[in-house]
């Protein structure tokens, strides 16, 4: 009796499904020739893609094992990555395919497909795809478990992909139903808590305020010791300032690191150290000076990204040179005449915003790191990210535009902080600033340390500056006349 097509299609499927299990059994297989096989044989499963028996549990499936495999054999990896990249019709079709299947798709298949399109960094994943996989997997999210929940949250943190409001909405309300079930893999309450940062994730207080809770509690079970670390990502979320008993335990816990295992986790504290300038109380003094001892020992470890950043947070907790001579003095060891060069050549308009304002700090404490800022100055002035003025800052601008006689620049480049100011006036008596203080600029009613050290910088420099806060709008038109219009009158 002939098959029917559906039963065709089947039993093709359950081949498929059967020839990954194949696969599988020779993923720990270190033989050249096993090598050969398993490269050969996913070369020769790509060619299915594209055929109408392939189903979603079958992608899901093929993408789950190739990943393992690739993590244990980097050489499949870069076979493979060579072999998408020289037949682009094979990547299409694969991308045709899982857009087609993402519909049918359950939870834990659609989590996987995720992952195997967007971490290989193969495919080029248009915006009509990730909008149909945001759409299936919401509708799929109640029947996901907390598995399902991190994985997905994974993907995303590192593919930097940010989720429509709806899906997040969803998404949080299936992680506190699953809350108590995250103790079996804690890292996941600290990458739920990163992400929320990462992507800028608009979530209530209540549920970060549960993540930062739990990451403490489940702290001492955490596998590696970088997961400790990695919770300091989150000192630049407000509601954690009130958590002092755990912020206090994190100190405690990253301390014994910093003391028994300095090296291997140098970057890390590198990378805590910076952050921890975030915090409302800022970090505990034999903590900071445990740190730069650290950094003074393991110099020759450090990154030029690293050395920025430690010198960046030293500018921001505004320390003393004296205290940290030695340190200094390493650094400004490194700094060549063609410093600036590989600095431009290597690094982000992040990295070497650091340098260049950790250079003015120091300088104006009579100690210069040696940083030729001419041509990194240029950098950021022409790479300046552009930023919108909000609607507070508009109604600021609208205040000083009704005095005509003022002649108003606003996003005004200062070159001493390397970094602009919301607005420039020119007076009789000469340029005045004005800087206009949202609830990004303070922490808990108290200036940020950027906030502080910017403001130390513009007024050292001799710039004569007004801060407005953000509840003083409505006082916005007395404000400006009492502190600016008085000035040029003759």
């Amino acid at each position: 009796m002939k098959k029917s097509t559906a039963a065709y299609k089947y039993e093709l499927d359950k081949h498929l499904f059967k020839e990954i299990e194949y696969l599988y059994h020779f993923q720990n297989s270190e033989k050249e020739q096993d090598i050969k096989v398993m490269i050969q044989w996913i070369e020769q499963f790509t060619h299915y893609f594209n055929h109408s028996c392939f189903t979603s549990i079958t992608m899901a499936h093929f993408f789950d094992v190739l990943h393992t495999i690739e993590e244990k054999h980097p050489k499949i990896k870069k076979e493979l990555d060579l072999y998408f990249f020289d037949y682009p019709n094979i990547s299409h079709a694969l991308l045709e395919k899982s857009y087609e299947l993402l519909m049918s798709a359950k939870i834990r298949e659609l989590t996987h497909i995720l992952a195997g399109v967007m971490i290989s960094r193969r495919f080029t994943v248009p915006d009509e795809w990730m909008r149909r996989w945001f759409e299936s997997s919401q509708n799929q999210l109640v029947s996901a478990n907390y598995l399902d929940l991190s994985m997905i949250i994974s993907v995303l943190f590192n593919e930097y992909k940010k989720p429509p409001q709806d899906w997040v909405d969803r998404w949080v309300i299936q992680c506190e139903l699953h809350i108590f079930d995250f103790h079996q893999n804690p890292f996941s309450f600290l990458l739920i808590l990163a992400t929320i940062i990462r992507l800028s994730l608009n979530v209530q207080s209540s549920f970060k305020d549960l993540l930062f809770e739990n990451s403490i509690i489940y702290m001492s079970q955490f596998s590696q010791s970088q997961a400790i670390f990695f919770m300091s990502r989150s000192f630049k979320l407000k509601e954690i300032n009130h958590r002092k008993n755990g912020i206090r335990n994190w100190f405690i816990c990253t301390e014994k690191i910093i003391r028994d295992e300095p090296e291997k986790y140098l970057k890390d504290i590198c990378i805590a150290f910076a952050n921890s300038q975030k915090l409302e109380d800022g970090a505990p003094q034999d903590w900071i000076d445990l740190c730069v001892q650290t950094f003074i020992s393991y110099f020759k470890n450090l990154s030029v990204k690293d050395i920025g950043n430690c010198l960046y947070a030293m500018a921001l907790m505004q320390i003393d040179p004296q205290k940290i001579m030695s340190f200094l003095i390493q650094c400004k060891n490194v700094i060549n005449e063609n410093f600036e060069v590989k600095l431009l050549e290597n690094n982000t308009y992040t990295d070497i915003s650091h340098f260049v304002i950790s250079q003015y700090y120091f300088k104006k404490h009579n100690f210069d790191l040696g940083i030729k800022t001419e041509k990194l100055e240029s950098f950021l002035k022409l790479n300046k990210r552009i930023r919108i003025i909000n609607k507070s800052e508009e109604i600021v601008l609208d205040a000083l535009k009704q005095f005509k006689e003022l002649d108003v620049t606003a996003e005004y480049w200062i070159p001493e902080i390397a970094d602009s100011v919301d607005f420039s006036i020119k007076t009789q008596k000469g340029l005045k600033l004005i800087e206009f203080d949202g609830p990004s600029h303070e922490i808990n009613g108290k200036l940020s340390c950027l906030t502080k050290l910017k403001t130390y910088l513009l007024k050292s420099y001799g710039y004569d500056l007004l801060r407005i806060h953000y509840k003083d709008l409505e006082k916005i038109n007395d404000i400006l006349k009492d502190n600016i219009l008085p000035a040029d009158k003759p």
